[in-house]
């Protein structure tokens, strides 16, 4: 058997677990875990019935960015590799640390308008508008519709003032 599947096959039992441990908690204690546990659990489904049931669709295209043709990379990391996962790396970092210094209500949807400006390419205009479609979706629905706690900032207890 494939390495792919049987991992696909660990997570979908993790997954599984996850929701259903989460089905015996109190609602709001269970809402994060079994979001998480039924999204990925979808996912993961959805990753096999693509690996198993539509195999025979055709490759991406090989120097699609972020692609790489399995016949050209023989297993080697190169400088390029290095690079993007270094970037990402530094992303990732980011939206942590944005999220502790200003809140995850600002920073997400400025990590949202950041990223696809810069690393995209996308028009200011258009991320301007992800970034505050993004706010607003956050707002909604998670304050007001699933009334979930978000982190406050460390710079708004460092300057006394309470969002």
């Amino acid at each position: 058997m494939r390495a792919d599947l049987v991992i696909s096959v660990v997570l979908a039992a993790l997954f599984a677990f996850v929701a259903l441990e989460a089905g015996q908690w109190s609602y709001r204690t269970a809402l994060f875990p079994l979001a998480i546990g039924v999204a990925g659990l979808v996912a993961v489904v959805a990753l096999v019935f693509v690996r198993v049931v539509l195999k025979r669709m055709p490759p991406p295209p090989p120097h699609h960015r972020g692609m790489v043709d399995p016949a050209e990379d023989a297993g080697a990391v190169g400088e390029d590799d290095r690079g993007r996962a270094l970037r990402l790396l530094g992303w990732i970092t980011a939206v942590v640390g944005l999220s502790w210094l200003l809140g995850q209500m600002v920073a997400m949807p400025l990590f949202m308008l950041t990223f696809l400006r810069y690393e995209s390419g996308v028009r200011w205009r258009a991320a301007a508008l992800a970034g505050a479609l993004t706010g607003g979706f956050l707002y909604v629905v998670f304050d007001r519709v699933l009334v979930v706690t978000w982190l406050d900032g460390a710079l708004y207890r460092w300057i006394g003032f309470v969002p």
